[in-house]
């Protein structure tokens, strides 16, 4: 009975989470549409008490489109920052990352290298659980500590932490209410008696600068400005709207001392904008995504006879089979692998050019057939000037 309650649980949780998962991206979507080709660029980081919404007349629009969808229901439903920041990541941030994975499966192999990545996610996690308790209880005795690297990298903030007192928030969810995107800010509270917004970060490698800590200042000043827009937030929490300071501070994992970088004021606007650049990137891409789901959908149905895979199940549709409209493109996967598809749009999108140079070429011979004909035609008419020879008629 427990066994089967339990797989009752979880099989209630995973429809949840798909459930979720799904609505969350049908509302990532339909925000993309209302703020299509809406320039984000100059919007502030600050709400100032001179502020008014009607100065941005398209994104005003797009709030208050999203507002009568009510797809501004539940923040829950947003965008996070980091899931913007990874999606539209440049070039070079992508060829950096690839040479990355590239050095770390060469180290410790595929499989490893998977283990690895889970890793780094818990020792993040670990860091932010210790920082919130010694900064609830200011004692280190509730600290756990089970590996080296955890020893090196508590080592790393010791002489940071002094510094860092009053503590208003740890992993405080907040949401902007009129970009429409959301994160989970790591920690609000004073440093050398100053409130601050601190992102805590882990590496490797040191990050002397801000120049060397890539998108990690524009995911802190992003949560900076949604404390400072929403008021929501700030009614649950007063001292939220007192934070002035932007900190980012990286631990390292050889136990070298941490690095705190200061962002300050004439820095944030550029980073802000930097951030909103990506938001606008984001929601293009959203829309491209969508469209070419369409496209691989009917490119799926156009198919003479495919093997299908549906919810795990195989099936087969020949010509006039009707996809029905509850299917999602996420489950609709031919048994081939997904770059078959990217294969196959290619040569599709090839084929239709083709053709359509080929109709192009024959339009212009049957015109050129028709022109030449019309010559022709024209030189057998008799010149109207000249008076038509009469019948002889007979007696």
């Amino acid at each position: 009975m427990f066994f089967r309650n339990w797989y009752r649980y979880l099989n209630i949780n995973r429809i949840e989470s798909k459930h979720f998962s799904t609505l969350r991206a049908n509302i990532a979507l339909n925000i993309s549409k209302k703020f299509e080709n809406v320039s984000l660029i100059n919007f502030p980081l600050k709400k100032s008490p001179t502020f008014n919404l009607s100065e941005f007349v398209d994104i005003k629009n797009a709030h208050n489109r999203c507002h009568q969808e009510h797809l501004d229901d539940n923040p829950n439903y947003y965008p996070s920052v980091t899931t913007i920041l990874n999606q539209t990541l440049s070039p070079e941030s992508l060829a950096a990352l690839k040479k990355w994975e590239t050095e770390k499966i060469k180290q410790f192999g595929m499989e490893g290298f998977e283990r690895y990545r889970k890793e780094l996610l818990l020792r993040g996690r670990w860091l932010h659980n210790n920082i919130r308790t010694y900064l609830e209880t200011n004692d280190t005795s509730g600290l756990k500590i089970s590996t080296k690297t955890q020893e090196n990298m508590w080592k790393s903030i010791e002489n940071v932490l002094p510094n860092i007192n009053r503590l208003y928030a740890s992993e405080m969810v907040v949401y902007h209410p009129i970009l429409k995107f959301r994160g989970i800010l790591d920690t609000i509270a004073e440093f050398h008696e100053i409130p601050a917004v601190i992102e805590w970060k882990t590496s490797e490698k040191l990050r002397p600068t801000i120049a060397h800590t890539y998108d990690n200042p524009l995911q802190v000043v992003a949560y900076y400005s949604c404390l400072q827009f929403n008021d929501d937030l700030k009614s649950k929490n007063q001292n939220t709207k007192i934070a002035k300071e932007i900190l980012l501070i990286i631990a390292y994992e050889d136990g070298s001392k941490a690095n705190v970088h200061i962002i300050e004021p004439s820095l944030r606007m550029a980073i802000w904008r930097k951030f909103l650049q990506r938001l606008e990137q984001y929601w293009i891409m959203e829309l491209i995504h969508f469209q070419n789901n369409q496209i691989k959908i009917k490119l799926l149905k156009s198919q003479a006879t495919g093997n299908v895979l549906l919810n795990g199940q195989t099936q087969i549709y020949d010509y006039g089979s009707r996809y029905r409209s509850r299917i999602w493109s996420n489950r609709l996967l031919l048994l081939s692998k997904r770059d078959s598809i990217d294969e196959a749009l290619k040569k599709t999108a090839d084929t239709i050019k083709n053709q359509a140079d080929v109709v192009k070429q024959k339009t212009d011979n049957a015109q050129k057939n028709i022109q030449e004909a019309m010559k022709e035609l024209e030189k057998n008419i008799p010149d109207k000037s000249q008076k038509t020879p009469k019948l002889s008629s007979k007696k």
